[in-house]
């Protein structure tokens, strides 16, 4: 089928030219001049014009001559009429068309010249005065009836049959020199070896395997080697080098993650400095600053996931310990609340009444507005009520807030029956208002009674009500009786506007515990906090930390420990223990003079051993000490000047102690008895005694 360019004819400003049928093709170019149905064009034939897309009539935009695409062309076209000229197709674009293959158009189509000279419009090489090859065909297109006249080829030995041959080894023929060692190249840089020919592959054998003057370049078999820069044996996979032999600097492998730290390397000994030593992709949890904070686990965060935990941050209110001190929520927390005495219970506290902590005391709450502690009706929040009492704390009593207010409509004709759209809340009837509201706006048709319910803020089917519940359109809410924004499904109510103590949601899985919602934090409380299904998880915040009590005296050993909401079995709530074999040593124990740290703390056998004897300062060393500023407790004596007991009755004088020899009648207790020994005979041996 011949082609029509169609863009050459409708790219022609001005020119108009005669398409009787009106389907866009100008007749000339028409196959049927008086059909749309066979237009030859880019549609194939479909039924209707160009670009309709099968479409019966022609209802598309028309490419047409000088009306702009009129739609349908049923008008005929005006414009200037132009001469057309034939062009031949030029297939293989030699500058020399075909005779057979033509077009007319007033300018040159793409593809097309003006000659048809062409003896074979699909071999480029062939055209009028083109040079004759060896190749079977009339090249020149002398249609002379000669081929190949006047043509020649060189031809080269191919030794060994590789398809390239040697250039000091040739012949010239006249078109049939071809033969089984002959080929038409002297490419070849050794023509005895098959195996070396120009594009044959280069491999590393100091041979020039594909003749480009360069020998082992770009091998196929060539290694890749890896740039070693801190000399650790590993190399860095980003800066690598294929070559046949090992570059200097470089190494076999491209396993070091850091090419510039000798220290780095797969194998290499883990160090708490946040680095990735072994290579192995993973730098260890506890070196890591994960959290941001300058500080790893293994320098002291105790928690690596909290960017606001770190030894030396703040302490706040947030069952944290913040400073890694232990210790949680301390009294100096940077935000430690004022609570407020709630007398009533209401949860709104007296501002008169305050206690610091991080926690609230008993009877005591955050907030500090109510404004009648002794009454627990009264407080912000509160209903208001028609009863005398300032019920919300807002500062007025029986205002028009209040949830028994009574609504007043204006009744401006005196027929008894308001105007639902000018009323006032009041908890006393208004003059001139009453209680009724039916009575509709006649000025607009579209509230009657009866009508649809719509939620629009009008009472559409005056039945005294905007907005009720079977509106078609009203929403669905869900109670929240605790008010923590979450409703429970089980209790629906249809409304348009939002009801008190109702939401739009409906996934609480308790509503009667505001603390327990989608989105709660988990806690060890067994309740399921956050409605995820579970309770007490392991994503509860509170868990505890449990100690390995393997001797059962209640402490557990520090270094075994386990987390958890519930207190697994074999473990105790209190850890420091520092003999965990021996239930007698714990940190509750009490410390004894035994050569052991009884009660874990770290010291042995210290003065508050509850067996620690008492002793006395012996000034005289006589072996009897005397009570004085000086008594210590503890397990061993506190040197050579203590004695175990209190006895001398004078400690200035080594002779005079319990036991010692009491002389007589001189005014000296010497055995300390309390008594003077008199000089009589008490052994009677007949002659007057000296002492006792």
């Amino acid at each position: 089928m011949q082609i029509i360019t169609l863009l050459a004819l409708a790219g022609i400003a001005g020119c108009y030219l005669s398409d009787i049928d009106g389907d866009g093709v100008p007749d000339k170019a028409d196959c049927d001049p008086h059909s749309r149905a066979n237009d030859c064009g880019s549609d194939s034939g479909s039924v209707g014009d160009i670009g309709d897309s099968g479409n019966s009539g022609d209802t598309g935009d028309d490419i047409t001559f000088g009306d702009s695409g009129d739609t349908g062309d049923d008008t005929g076209d005006t414009g200037t009429p132009c001469d057309l000229i034939v062009w031949h197709r030029d297939a293989d674009l030699d500058g020399y068309g075909s005779a057979t293959v033509t077009t007319e158009a007033c300018i040159q189509p793409d593809g097309y010249v003006d000659n048809g000279d062409d003896c074979d419009d699909a071999d480029a090489t062939s055209y009028p005065g083109a040079p004759e090859r060896c190749d079977g065909a009339d090249n020149d297109c002398d249609d002379d009836g000669e081929i190949d006249e006047n043509a020649s080829e060189i031809w080269y030995n191919d030794r060994d049959s590789d398809g390239y041959g040697n250039a000091d080894e040739f012949v010239v023929t006249v078109c049939d020199g071809e033969s089984d060692w002959l080929v038409d190249n002297g490419d070849d840089c050794d023509d005895g070896d098959a195996d070396v020919h120009p594009y044959a592959a280069e491999y590393c054998n100091d041979i020039d395997d594909d003749c480009d003057d360069d020998i082992d370049e770009d091998a196929v078999d060539q290694s890749e080697w890896y740039a070693d820069a801190d000399g650790d044996g590993s190399g860095n996979w980003l800066d690598n080098a294929w070559s046949c032999i090992q570059p200097d600097g470089y190494v076999d492998n491209g396993d070091d993650c850091d090419d510039l730290d000798g220290s780095v390397y797969p194998g290499a000994d883990e160090t708490c400095n946040g680095l990735d030593d072994d290579c192995d992709g993973i730098v260890p949890t506890d070196e890591t600053d994960a959290d941001g904070d300058g500080t790893s686990e293994c320098d002291g965060d105790c928690d690596g996931s909290d960017g606001s935990v770190y030894p030396g941050a703040t302490e706040t209110c947030n069952d944290v310990d913040d400073d890694c001190d232990g210790v949680t929520d301390e009294s100096d927390a940077a935000d430690v609340a004022t609570w407020y005495g709630d007398v009533d219970g209401d949860g709104y506290g007296d501002s008169a009444t305050t206690f610091a902590s991080c926690s609230a005391p008993a009877g005591y709450v955050a907030d500090a507005t109510d404004c009648d502690d002794g009454n627990a009706s009264v407080h912000p929040g509160a209903d208001e009520t028609c009863n005398g009492l300032d019920d919300d704390c807002d500062g007025t009593t029986d205002g028009d807030d209040a949830t028994d207010a009574a609504l007043w409509y204006a009744d401006a004709d005196g027929d008894g029956a308001g105007d639902e759209d000018v009323f006032e809340v009041a908890c006393d009837q208004p003059s001139g208002s009453v209680a009724d509201d039916t009575d509709c706006d006649d000025a607009d048709a579209g509230n009657y009674p009866g009508n649809v319910e719509t939620c629009d803020g009008a009472d559409n089917d005056c039945d005294g009500t905007a907005d009720e519940s079977d509106a078609i359109d009203a929403s669905i809410w869900y109670a929240d009786a605790d008010a923590d924004g979450y409703g429970d499904s089980a209790t629906p109510e249809t409304a348009c506007d939002q009801p008190t103590g109702f939401v739009a949601d409906d996934s609480d899985c308790d509503d009667g515990n505001d603390a327990v919602h989608p989105g709660a934090i988990e806690t060890c409380n067994a309740l399921d906090d956050d409605c995820d299904g579970s309770t007490d998880g392991d994503d509860a915040v509170d868990q505890a930390t449990w100690y390995e009590d393997g001797d059962s005296d209640g402490y557990g050993n520090d270094a075994e420990t386990a987390t958890a909401c519930d207190q697994p079995s074999g473990f105790a709530a209190l850890g420091g223990d520092c003999d965990d074999a021996d239930f007698t040593v714990s940190p509750g124990a009490y410390e004894t003079c035994d050569d052991v740290d009884d009660d874990c703390d770290g010291a042995v056998d210290e003065d508050d051993a509850i067996d620690a004897p008492t002793w006395y300062f012996d000034r005289d060393l006589d072996g009897y000490g005397a009570s004085s500023a000086y008594d210590t407790v503890s397990c061993s004596a506190p040197s050579v000047d203590f004695t175990d007991n209190a006895d001398d009755c004078y400690d200035y004088n080594d002779d005079i102690h319990p036991g010692a020899d009491d002389v007589c009648a001189d005014g000296v207790d010497q055995d300390c008895d309390g008594v003077d020994a008199a000089c009589d005979d008490i052994d009677d041996t007949g002659a007057t005694d000296t002492g006792a």
